[in-house]
């Protein structure tokens, strides 16, 4: 589905030679020439995580930040150092993590924190200095990707309160308040509905849109339609309407026309879920930035207009005025996939078994080895990390992969939760693990603990626990902060689950501490250190 929205925004007939296509435009459009990605370039992929991970609250889904990465490293070359995978506003990247970081260990998976001051100018009301700031990985980044979500933000509402939400969508446009150092200073601004503003009225989203660094940077425009959110931090909901006929969403959206992809999101959001008034105020803004409604003077008043604002005929025919013939507006094409073609349904492992389901393949292949059946189960016998691919295929030729690593620990230094040393907030509870438990508001805690390692070198920390607290701790090592993203994901009842984190160690004696910033937390039941077997 990814490969089919990004061909369609090109000339082309394949992923390669699209991608190729999108680079190519933008450095000519940056006064670069015409030229293709270069080696070393950087490219920052703007996900949405507004709800930290590890729920059914809708957040990017792990599936499609694979299906990008494996587009950019394995078929564009793209060096996975050169890629960072962020939301600056959100301490739950590890839902995205845990999934993606197996098969590309190289990407940066940023999460809260780390941004360049005074980077953005606001053309009205905005001067709070952390709203100034930007996050490194979109300063620095050569690309913007911005990989969006379909989301209604706020339920019909003419008062805010803290659970009704800011704005009428989440799309590209405030997706990109998880790039700014300090978001509250906007609120005010996008709530168009309030009877202080309406139409023709300020909105802090316009300036991001324009901006150098993010709208003005931005190689493509990706929505992750798969599942639909009712406000910022709902559950998904299906469409009634077809082609959707009361089922999940389950699509893409791409665009190079930022105020276009966006027109269109609201439209659909529309059709099955009402909005707060004044729900398009802001595109109106962005397309006629040169000479809005508002009168207000825009930073990047220069470009005129920032991309196209319509409405479709209706929500049945889904009609824009290139669809109608009538004009030179939007386009809403919906991309033919081949409902035959080979595919792969689901491929993953759990414990020590690999589990996958493939459709119309004349031959399955795993790790260049035929199976005998499209579906099945392959029990796993193995000592070290491996690297499994399966593959489909139709007249010999590959029409489908995916990866998936099985890692191979073995436990260096047993560090049971109970045994570390409390501070704060921390407290042990009669089953041996300790839970971060502070009174209302904020509080802070942290466990304390020693390892001796007889060599210096590449190690994992292993964190044994349950609850459905999924708040990421910091983790500190002699003293310096590695991680602000010791994260983990809702567990149902008393099983257990792991998180499993990277670092270097020393040789001899290392002080490692996870403290813990909020007032709640999932139990911990133990921290170890071990090894990979490769």
């Amino acid at each position: 589905m990814m490969e089919g929205v990004i061909i369609a925004l090109t000339r082309q007939n394949t992923i390669d030679k699209a991608w190729d296509e999108l680079f190519r435009i933008f450095n000519y459009k940056k006064g670069k020439g015409a030229v293709k990605y270069k080696k070393g370039e950087k490219i920052a992929i703007k996900i949405n995580l507004n709800d930290n991970g590890g729920s059914n609250i809708i957040d990017a889904t792990p599936q499609s930040v694979y299906s990008l990465l494996h587009q950019l490293v394995d078929i564009m070359k793209v060096p996975q150092n050169c890629i960072t995978v962020y939301d600056a506003q959100r301490r739950g990247i590890s839902a995205v993590y845990d999934y993606v970081q197996p098969l590309y260990p190289d990407v940066h998976y940023q999460n809260w924190g780390g941004f360049v001051p005074d980077v953005i100018r606001y053309s009205s009301e905005i001067t709070d200095a952390g709203a100034r700031s930007l996050a490194r990985a979109a300063y620095e980044a050569d690309y913007m990707i911005n990989m969006a979500l379909m989301k209604r933000h706020s339920e019909p509402t003419d008062k805010w309160r803290d659970s009704a939400g800011q704005t009428a969508i989440t799309a590209t446009g405030k997706n990109q308040f998880g790039s700014i150092g300090n978001v509250p200073p906007l609120h005010l601004s996008i709530r168009d509905w309030s009877s202080f503003r309406g139409m023709g009225t300020y909105n802090s989203i316009v300036d991001l849109m324009a901006h150098e660094r993010l709208g003005g940077n931005t190689l493509v425009y990706l929505v992750d339609a798969m599942y639909v959110n009712p406000k910022h931090n709902g559950k998904a909901v299906r469409f009634r309407l077809p082609p959707f006929n009361d089922g999940w969403t389950s699509s893409f959206l791409a665009s190079n026309d930022q105020v276009a992809i966006e027109s269109v999101i609201l439209d659909f959001i529309y059709s099955e879920l009402p909005l707060c008034a004044n729900a398009d105020n802001f595109l109106h803004e962005a397309a006629n930035i040169g000479n809005p409604p508002s009168g207000v003077a825009y930073m990047g008043k220069d470009q005129g207009s920032l991309g196209v604002h319509e409405h479709w005929n209706n929500s049945t025919q889904r009609m824009y005025s290139r669809n109608l013939g009538t004009g030179k507006g939007i386009e809403l094409y919906r991309v033919p996939l081949d409902e035959g073609r080979p595919a792969i349904e689901y491929f993953y492992a759990k414990e020590d078994a690999l589990y996958y389901k493939t459709s119309n393949a004349d031959e399955v292949r795993l790790n260049g080895k035929q199976l005998g059946d499209t579906e099945g189960t392959v029990p796993l016998s193995i000592n070290k990390t491996t690297d499994f691919c399966l593959e489909t295929l139709r007249g010999g030729k590959v029409t489908s992969s995916q990866h998936v690593v099985v890692r191979r620990l073995e436990n260096v230094a047993v560090c049971r939760a109970k045994d570390m040393e409390r501070e704060g907030s921390a407290s042990l509870n009669d089953d041996g693990s300790v839970e971060f438990k502070g009174e209302k508001g904020s509080s802070q805690g942290s466990v304390n603990w020693k390892v001796n390692l007889p060599r210096k070198g590449e190690y994992y920390l292993v964190v044994s626990y349950t609850g459905g607290n999924p708040v990421p701790s910091y983790l500190y090592i002699n003293g310096e902060k590695v991680s602000e993203n010791i994260g983990y994901l809702a567990t149902s009842g008393e099983t257990r689950k792991e998180f499993v984190f990277p670092v270097v160690l020393a040789k001899g004696a290392s002080e490692l501490r996870l403290e813990h910033p909020g007032r709640r937390s999932n139990k911990i039941y133990s921290v170890n250190i071990a090894r990979e077997m490769k």
